[in-house]
């Protein structure tokens, strides 16, 4: 929706499902923004590239395998992620 508005950002709103799922997942508003850059930084890189190879390198980085994989799993939610046959790339802009 954010694309749709010509929106590239969001603040958290704390109210929608993806804001609260976010709030009790344990990843900081400070942690998420930072693995959300490192995600997107790669994926500009590579556009395409396996979620485990991905999950790898920017666990390596900073934070933990586990955080890596719920801010993934939040931004395929957001729809700024695609995930196909365990590939994940940046979501087509509409």
């Amino acid at each position: 929706l954010l694309i749709y508005f010509g929106e590239s950002d969001s603040k958290d709103c704390g109210q929608c499902d993806v804001c609260r799922r976010k709030n009790e997942s344990g990843v900081t508003n400070y942690l998420y923004r930072m693995l959300r850059d490192k995600i997107l930084a790669v994926l500009k890189t590579e556009p395409s590239r396996r979620l485990n190879s991905l999950v790898e390198l920017v666990a390596d980085r900073d934070g933990s395998p586990e955080q890596v994989i719920r801010v993934i799993r939040f931004m395929v939610d957001a729809g700024e992620l695609s995930l196909k046959d365990d590939r994940i790339s940046l979501a087509p802009e509409a």
